[in-house]
């Protein structure tokens, strides 16, 4: 493959800003995140944010098959010349968020593999938590910020409602650290690598009703729960399911949380 900044010079284009652009030059970081996939010959990958196939090269090489989605029309073309004879790599010139797994994978279950693309972050993460039925893991690479707010335990500045509603669905390890200058064009955050993987047993809860919650208390997070949770009903009283309501929402773990929507 040619490297990435000479196919820039070459086509005289610069990495949009608009799509959060950075590509991973660093061939060491690139092989860490592929050994920490853990592929084996059956397994079908899919990788968000292909770029220019800077893992794509060597995901092929591992999986049975590897469906890589790129929203940016240039990079999809490029990718398709590249790779036009890898037999087992499908390509999708997408925007990840309205990709249709069920159309895609039947009732398979995926690994996905992404050096994501920013801007898309949020939205991205709660559509990861939508299609979770679909994936066996995840190696992400996330600002390390937001990394940081998946991870983070109650009682701590960066705790809020993402942490307690990934913590509850999904088992979450941080693996290593990605300096900016590993970037093209060279990134101002640095960022973390993730393990995800969807539990396989969890606390049975009305999760429409615990969303509702963390969410709302999140919202209004330098409230007491009994104030910001007043609207919801029933909360009156200082305590309720053995949880203190004049507390802040930060303080309680997402165990708490299920045992408050649990007393509803």
């Amino acid at each position: 493959m040619m490297n990435v900044k000479e196919m820039f010079k070459q086509q005289e284009i610069r990495p949009k800003k608009g799509l959060s652009q950075n590509f991973l030059l660093d061939k060491k970081v690139v092989s860490q995140i592929i050994e920490s996939c853990e592929i084996i010959p059956t397994d079908i990958i899919l990788e968000v944010g292909a770029g220019f196939g800077e893992l794509t090269q060597f995901l092929i090489k591992k999986a049975y098959k590897v469906l890589a989605v790129e929203k940016d029309p240039f990079l999809f073309n490029t990718l398709n010349q590249t790779f036009r004879d890898a037999k087992n790599l499908v390509l999708f010139n997408q925007d990840i968020l309205k990709l249709n797994f069920k159309d895609i994978v039947g009732t398979k279950k995926l690994k996905l593999v992404s050096n994501l693309p920013y801007s898309i972050t949020s939205d991205f993460l709660y559509w990861l938590l939508d299609n979770r039925r679909y994936i066996k893991s995840c190696i992400l690479t996330l600002q390390k910020e937001v990394a940081q707010k998946l991870l983070a335990k109650s009682g701590t500045k960066v705790y809020g409602a993402l942490s307690v509603i990934f913590q509850f669905y999904m088992e979450i390890k941080p693996l290593f650290l990605i300096s900016g200058k590993s970037f093209f064009p060279t990134s101002k955050v640095t960022s973390e690598v993730i393990y995800l993987r969807p539990k396989r047993k969890r606390t049975k809860v009305n999760e429409e009703l615990f969303l509702k919650i963390v969410k709302t208390a999140f919202a209004n997070r330098r409230k007491q729960l009994k104030n910001s949770l007043s609207a919801l009903g029933g909360l009156k009283t200082k305590t309720f399911g053995k949880i203190d309501l004049s507390q802040r929402p930060e303080n309680l773990s997402y165990q708490d949380f299920l045992r408050l929507t649990n007393s509803l």
